[in-house]
């Protein structure tokens, strides 16, 4: 069963309503991979994996544009990522922020109107948006306001149910009674006919209780939808009565050729950084990964290790692995997974990262990977969070911008129990969220309980901020503080 998927949609949930103009995720482009065919005119880069991983190439020198208060250049460069993804609405809600600022509110309205109908949900958020204060007053920009209302009331309606149906149907795999597991996958697909991991959970359904034509057919289906995970999917025993048919080896074998394109079209080689060594490595049953480390790293004074886990929707390397000048003032390497599918974190992508890729960094002189920190935004901070509260005693650490502590329960999202292991008083945490984030909610509800219990828990809330990367300079100093004492603890 593609359980990976329920942890994209809870996110979706929570937090999609709850974006801001900088916002790095993409769950929308994410849950819906066949949504391509919408851009399917764009002359090149040929394929969606290409021009997402273009998209992401533009990303950092959007934020520096922002930053800087050029919103020209914001705006060419966020003209250019909805060319590049022009079924997203993210590019075109910044699109319409810049033109606002610049006072082209005819360009402004039509770059707003394009994001609602690809899907905008965030009316809290583009009420208070100051980039828009130009296009208050003006009643085109309240009847947009009205429509993203109504769609975001739609989509959280929608959202709850699937959730609720998803909540049941773990239950009902873990109880095997596959044949209550078919009618709710089939449910769902009828609620969400693009979204392949539907698709594939029927499949599961099916084939377990041995009906192999159909089983096949719905996963054809999910391929045609663009799931791509050949390793999980010749893993999962739910589709163990398929594996001797001919028609399962024909199509595993398709999945794999289109998770080798795939893959091969989001790997990037690093830029050279002075005063930086970079290695890369390629491992048998691993993921490709990017260390940069210090030079001057020995045996006797090595690096500690921070190991990055990217958000849903692309790799945001170039953004953290920019900082490795930082980290290596402070006695810190980063690693980073350079070739995947960047739309999630399953559970076979950790293990290849974790036990694969890491094992393999930790034979590097100069490396003490033992007890590594995990730092991720979004869906990569939830993932550092799920590895946290399996085994909270394999880490040092936890860096997390815009993730928070919480599960998908019986009445939707619920929050994180804690770990019942004495390990988590050992492991620091440091947390970034945006006070318009909708997970803001859920940490001020475990905060306090969490540090009585004896979490080493570093929380800021950031003022006017929503569901996005929030590591900017005074973040960054926090870090660098907070980075040091971990290494103290160490010692």
């Amino acid at each position: 069963m593609a359980t990976k998927r329920l942890l994209a949609i809870t996110l979706i949930w929570l937090v999609l309503s709850n974006s801001s103009c900088m916002s790095q995720d993409r769950p929308t482009a994410a849950s819906n991979p066949s949504a391509s065919a919408a851009a399917a005119s764009n002359p090149a880069p040929v394929s969606r994996a290409q021009r997402l991983a273009r998209f992401n190439e533009l990303e950092p020198r959007v934020m520096q544009a922002w930053q800087k208060q050029d919103f020209t250049e914001a705006m060419n460069l966020c003209g250019e990522q909805a060319k590049l993804l022009s079924d997203d609405p993210r590019p075109f809600y910044n699109l319409a922020c810049a033109q606002a600022r610049l006072n082209m509110k005819a360009q402004a309205l039509k770059s707003l109107e394009q994001a609602v109908r690809n899907g905008y949900v965030d009316d809290q958020h583009m009420r208070t948006d100051s980039d828009l204060e130009s296009l208050r007053g003006d009643p085109a920009f309240a009847k947009l306001l009205d429509a993203v209302k109504a769609q975001r009331e739609k989509a959280d309606a929608a959202q709850k149910e699937i959730t609720g149906i998803q909540q049941e149907l773990l239950g009902l795999f873990r109880q095997k009674d596959y044949a209550k597991a078919q009618a709710l996958c089939e449910q769902l697909t009828k609620l969400q006919p693009a979204d392949p991991g539907h698709w594939y959970n029927l499949a599961c359904a099916q084939a377990r209780q041995g009906k192999n034509d159909p089983a096949l057919a719905s996963l054809d289906k999910a391929v045609g939808l663009g799931y791509s995970d050949a390793d999980a999917l010749a893993a999962d025993e739910d589709l163990q009565s398929l594996h001797d048919l001919p028609a399962w080896k024909k199509l595993l074998g398709e999945v794999r050729e289109a998770q080798r394109n795939a893959f091969a079209a989001t790997y990037r080689k690093g830029v050279e950084i002075a005063g930086v060594k970079t290695l890369e490595g390629r491992p048998e049953g691993g993921l490709r990964w990017r260390l940069r480390m210090d030079p001057k790293a020995t045996a006797a004074k090595p690096d500690r290790l921070i190991i990055w886990l990217h958000p849903s929707g692309g790799s945001m390397n170039d953004a953290v692995e920019s900082l490795a000048p930082t980290f290596i003032r402070h006695g810190y390497a980063v690693l980073v997974a350079t070739q995947k599918n960047f739309n999630y974190w399953s559970d076979v992508d950790a293990r290849k990262f974790f036990e694969v890729s890491v094992a393999e960094v930790a034979k590097i002189e100069g490396i003490d990977a033992r007890r590594p920190i995990l730092m991720g935004f979004s869906a990569g901070g939830q993932a550092a969070l799920v590895s946290w509260s399996q085994h909270p005693g394999q880490w040092g650490g936890m860096v997390l911008d815009a993730a928070y502590p919480i599960v998908s329960g019986p009445q939707g999202v619920e929050p994180m129990d804690l770990p019942a292991d004495a390990a988590i008083k050992d492991v620091p945490l440091f947390v970034l969220v945006g006070e318009k984030d909708g997970g803001s909610r859920i940490w001020k509800k475990v905060q306090q309980k969490w540090k009585d219990a004896g979490v080493p828990l570093t929380i800021f809330y950031i003022p006017n901020a929503g569901h996005q990367w929030l590591l900017g300079k005074s973040q960054l100093a926090e870090l660098e503080s907070w980075l040091d004492q971990v290494k103290k603890r160490r010692e």
